[in-house]
């Protein structure tokens, strides 16, 4: 713990690390929030930082690509989206699936990446759905199919409305 000049510690130093939402925290659309970097930067001071987002367009990767070009110095792994967790969870309680993903590429490079193997929706055990800015009748229908195969469900978030920025 660092010491201030009046010999106490910071309050900050007491946490091990801090959760963060990245829209509309550190972001709001491609812009980032004044202030936020720097912010960003002071937490690393006192301790492990993740950036979390129920956003399941982009990987990790993607997603620090993304904070990047606003100005953030993010490595990948201090990224939790979505479709991050989506992808674990299927392996720790299924093992390695065969997916069809309704979702963009985010979701199905973070699927790949934990070991499942992506197919077409009538041989996919599991469909998994993030959002997708492409969604057509096509896709729903495909998406219905693989259900009628006898796919299960599992969706990246439950937002009720589409965010906006």
């Amino acid at each position: 713990m660092a010491k201030r000049r009046d010999g106490i510690g910071h309050p900050l130093d007491r946490y091990r690390g801090f959760l963060l939402d990245i829209d509309g925290v550190l972001v709001r659309g491609r812009e980032a929030i004044p202030g936020a970097a720097e912010a960003l930067a002071a937490l690393r001071g006192h301790g492990r930082v993740v950036l979390l987002t129920n956003n399941a367009t982009r990987s990790r990767r993607g997603m620090a690509a993304r904070l990047a070009e606003a100005g953030f110095a993010v490595a990948a792994d201090e990224v939790v989206p979505s479709a991050y967790v989506a992808a674990r969870f299927l392996r720790e309680k299924h093992g390695p699936v065969r997916f069809w993903a309704l979702g963009e590429e985010g979701l199905g490079e973070e699927m790949t990446l934990a070991g499942h193997v992506p197919t077409s929706p009538t041989a996919a055990e599991w469909v998994v759905v993030g959002m997708d800015r492409g969604l057509t009748y096509d896709k729903l229908a495909q998406a219905l199919r693989a259900f009628q195969s006898g796919a299960r469900f599992l969706a990246t978030n439950c937002d009720a409305t589409y965010p906006t920025e």
